[in-house]
């Protein structure tokens, strides 16, 4: 699937959906059993609604990482160094904390 361009997935992805309701409205119309009917076409909407999600789930990691692969390039600019807040005990203070 992946050698498949993005135009040849979207045509995938219509050619399953329309498969489905063909599936469906022959098993409505008595040309097929209607179990084998829903069982098809329920196989061909829920493997189009997962090639739908896997695609934009592919969009989003590609597209996450390469903002993440820029905001590598310049943490190296800049090394900041943290200290830790001093201890109040040792400035003998009369607070009750």
């Amino acid at each position: 699937m992946a050698a498949i361009s993005n135009i040849d997935r979207g045509l995938f992805i219509a050619f399953l959906f329309a498969s489905g309701w063909i599936f469906a409205i022959m098993g409505a119309l008595n040309y097929i059993n209607e179990t084998y009917s829903l069982l098809f076409a329920g196989l061909f909407w829920s493997t189009t609604v997962i090639i739908l999600i896997w695609n934009r789930v592919k969009n989003y990691e590609m597209n996450r990482l390469s903002m993440q692969s820029d905001w590598n390039e310049f943490e190296d600019d800049s090394e900041t160094e943290y200290t830790s807040l001093p201890n109040p005990s040792e400035f003998e203070l009369d607070i009750p904390l």
